[in-house]
C-alpha cells in the first residue's frame, strides 16, 4: 500500500499519525513524506529541520519531500501547494492520505487539509489530530496501536528536543502519551490514536 503523511510543518504529521505510521511500517507499506513551512524563522526551532529528519528516519519514511514557504500564511500559496499535491498525487497515487483535520483551527493546517480534500479524490483520507489546535476534533476512525508501535511514536516525539524545551506548556512526553492512552481507553485498548474520516474512494 501507498501512504502519503502531508505536514503543514515539519513536525505535524509525525506527531499526528506516528503511530499509524510505525504500524504501517512494519508492514512493509511505502511511505511518502511531505511537508510546506519548516518554520526555521522562529528562535524556538532551533536545529528543527535536523530534528524532523532524524524523527522521519527513525519511522522509516520511503521518500521525504521538504518545502521552504513562511509559516502562518500558507493561504497566500494555496495554488502552488494544490500543484504540489496534484503533482505527487499523479507520480506516487497513494491509497491512504493523513494530513490535518479539517477541523483543526490552526490556519496553516485548514489550508493543507482543503488542498488535499480537493486534489485526493481516489484515495482514503484520514485527518489526524493536533492535541494543541483541535479542542473540537470529533473523531469517527480510531488506529489500535501495540505497545511497540506506541514506545516508537514516543522515540520519534523525542527528537524534537527544541519543541519540548521551547514549548514546556504541552510539547511534553508525558502529555503525549498519555493522550495515546486516553483514545486507547474510548476503544478499550491499551494506546490508540484517532482519526477524522474525511474522504474514501475504494477501487
Amino acid at each position: 500500500m501507498k501512504v502519503l503523511m502531508v505536514s503543514p510543518h515539519a513536525d505535524d504529521a509525525e506527531i499526528g499519525c506516528g503511530g499509524l505510521i510505525s504500524k504501517l511500517r512494519v508492514d512493509g507499506n511505502v511511505i511518502w513524506s511531505v511537508y510546506f513551512a519548516p518554520c526555521t524563522e522562529d528562535p524556538l526551532n532551533v536545529d528543527h529541520l535536523e530534528q524532523h529528519r532524524e524523527a522521519v528516519k527513525l519511522l522509516g519514511i520511503d521518500k521525504l519531500i521538504e518545502y521552504k514557504y513562511p509559516r502562518n500564511i500558507l493561504e497566500n500559496y494555496k495554488q502552488e501547494i494544490r500543484d504540489i499535491l496534484f503533482k505527487i498525487n499523479q507520480e506516487f497515487q497513494p491509497f491512504l492520505v493523513l494530513c490535518p483535520s479539517l477541523h483543526d483551527f490552526h490556519q496553516d493546517h485548514q489550508v493543507v487539509a482543503d488542498c488535499c480534500l480537493t486534489i485526493f479524490r481516489n484515495s482514503i483520507i484520514l485527518g489526524y489530530e493536533s492535541i494543541a489546535s483541535c479542542p473540537t476534533f470529533s473523531p469517527n476512525v480510531y488506529i489500535t496501536l501495540s505497545k511497540l508501535n506506541a514506545r516508537r511514536k514516543m522515540q520519534v516525539f523525542k527528537c524534537y528536543k527544541s519543541q519540548i524545551q521551547g514549548r514546556p506548556s504541552y510539547f511534553t512526553p508525558d502529555a503525549f502519551l498519555a493522550h495515546l492512552k486516553v483514545r486507547g481507553a474510548q476503544v478499550r485498548v491499551p494506546y490508540a490514536e484517532a482519526y477524522e474520516f474525511v474522504w474514501g474512494c475504494f477501487l
